[in-house]
């Protein structure tokens, strides 16, 4: 890789990194971009399901919330989004509070995993969220306000006013642009 895939820089550093959360031994040769900081795979792998089995941590589970705890946290984010007390952060707060939503943006979370950040973002009040995860078993309804796609985000027909990509998403996408 002679260029940066996303600010095109020539400043790369490239290191390899072994798979170690499954034992497959597998080394990957990843490249550093000096400018822009990001991580990059030199070569993506036909198959990354290998990589992302049913054992997956992100794909345990969804962790519902009864009623009245519903109703706690969509008081509580309406505290914290006014005021920005730190005592009534939720554990995403900080990045959140930075963004200055509305209740009514749509929000994307790409590499979503089984949802977790999203649905607590739904019983919080948002209500307009999208997950994508082509790893995930089918694409599933979860609420009103929640829709998990089995897809990547560049086969989305939508428009989006935050994009998330949490963990290592982003060096995943073999050829990132933007869309207008």
């Amino acid at each position: 890789m002679s260029t940066c895939k996303f600010c095109g820089s020539s400043q790369l550093v490239p290191f390899s990194a072994e798979e170690r959360m499954f034992g497959l031994g597998t080394e990957f040769t990843y490249s550093e971009c000096q400018e822009c900081y990001s991580l990059q795979l030199e070569d993506i792998p036909q198959d990354l399901a290998k990589y992302y089995s049913g054992e997956y941590y992100s794909f345990t589970g969804l962790t519902y919330s009864a009623s009245l705890k519903n109703i706690i946290k969509q008081l509580r984010m309406k505290v914290f989004l006014t005021s920005g007390w730190k005592v009534f952060q939720p554990s995403y707060g900080a990045w959140l509070l930075k963004l200055n939503l509305s209740y009514s943006d749509r929000i994307a979370d790409v590499g979503c995993g089984n949802g977790q950040l999203l649905y607590e973002l739904s019983v919080s009040g948002f209500k307009d969220l999208h997950g994508f995860d082509p790893f995930m078993e089918q694409t599933k309804q979860i609420n009103s306000a929640l829709k998990l796609w089995k897809k990547s985000i560049e086969e989305a027909e939508m428009k989006f006013d935050v994009i998330m990509m949490h963990q290592i998403s982003f060096e995943h996408m073999e050829d990132p642009a933007l869309k207008s």
